[in-house]
């Protein structure tokens, strides 16, 4: 809901043996009374089942603005 507008960025890199697959925008970000909605608890629950400890999504602040989401995965070429 940022009146200026903003941008998303999509990037994917393999980084110390895991696929990281990054979302970063330059919107509003999360607000400091923001709680882990239902999407996102799925997200995690089936990182968990499919991939342990080392399936992880993480979700941070991209200063100055707007919201950095990554999901890791365990990445090996076949």
């Amino acid at each position: 809901p940022n009146p200026e507008g903003g941008t998303i960025d999509l990037k994917a890199e393999v980084r110390d043996g895991k696929l990281c697959v990054t979302v970063t925008d330059t919107g509003m970000g999360f607000s400091p009374n923001a709680r882990t909605g239902v999407g996102l608890a799925n997200i995690r629950e089936r990182l968990q089942q499919l991939f342990g400890a080392t399936g992880t999504l993480t979700i941070e602040p991209n200063l100055p603005s707007g919201t950095r989401a990554t999901i890791a995965v365990p990445y090996a070429v076949p």
